[in-house]
Parts: structure tokens; C-alpha cells; sequence
């Protein structure tokens, strides 16, 4: 029951990490406004994966302690849940802060196209810490 949690937990993360680290790399050189569309179309995927692999994680390890507490993790497992603390935190306020301004502005004024600038500026920092949550996990197959 645990490796189905943890597979479950891996496709979600995977979906999750795919989809924002695509639009990141096309926002690296410059801004680009069809990718950030594209991202906000997918949404209710990105919601629901990042929400499905959080609960996913949860049971993988209530099955395998009984129990949740953090004193239970070694330090880069504490490290680990602090970055995806982070970055749901980061994607709530991507989400309705970052993006919604530019869902509401049209294309072409100055006012979009410093929504769009500031939205880029938080993808990639958000790319950053999808980034972090899986260096632990990349470390473990050196």
C-alpha cells in the first residue's frame, strides 16, 4: 500500500513539476505570454496533482509510521517537507495574486505587460523550488 501512495505521489509531483518547469524554461530568455496562457489553462490539472501528491505523500508515510511528526525525518526529509511547505505556499499566491492580475489585464497595455513581467519573475523563482523539492530524491540515485 505504501509504493502505490508513493507511486501515486511521484505521477502527481511528476505532472506537477513537468508542466511548471516547460513554462519556465520557455520564460527564461524573455517573457512570453503564450506560455504564462498556456499555464494558466492548465490550471485545474496543476491543482489537482500538486493536491493529489501532497495527500498521496501524507499516506505514504501515516502507513509507514502510524503516525506524522516531524521529529520523526532525518534532516533532509524535514528539509524536503519545508520545501514543499514553500512551494505550496509560492503556488497559492501564483495562483491568485501573480496570475489573476494578468488574466484580467488585456495584452498590449503597460499595465499587462508589467503583470506579465512580474508574473515571469515568480514562475522562475517558483521553478526554483520545484527544482528543490526533487534534488533530494536525484540525490538518492547517485
Amino acid at each position: 500500500m505504501v509504493l502505490v501512495a508513493s507511486t501515486i505521489e511521484c505521477i502527481g509531483f511528476g505532472i506537477y513539476s513537468a508542466i511548471f518547469l516547460r513554462c519556465g524554461l520557455l520564460n527564461i530568455a524573455r517573457p512570453n505570454e503564450a506560455a504564462l496562457a498556456r499555464l494558466m489553462r492548465a490550471g485545474p490539472v496543476l491543482g489537482i496533482s500538486l493536491g493529489v501528491a501532497i495527500f498521496a505523500l501524507i499516506a505514504s508515510i501515516w502507513l509507514t509510521h502510524g503516525r506524522f511528526v516531524l521529529a520523526d525525518f532525518p534532516p533532509w526529509g524535514q528539509l524536503t517537507l519545508a520545501v514543499l511547505f514553500i512551494l505550496w505556499i509560492s503556488n497559492l499566491v501564483f495562483e491568485i495574486w501573480t496570475l489573476d492580475p494578468v488574466r484580467k489585464l488585456e495584452g498590449g497595455s503597460s499595465e499587462a505587460t508589467q503583470a506579465v513581467k512580474i508574473a515571469r519573475t515568480h514562475l522562475l523563482a517558483h521553478c526554483l523550488f520545484v527544482i528543490g523539492l526533487w534534488l533530494p530524491w536525484f540525490s538518492t540515485l547517485l
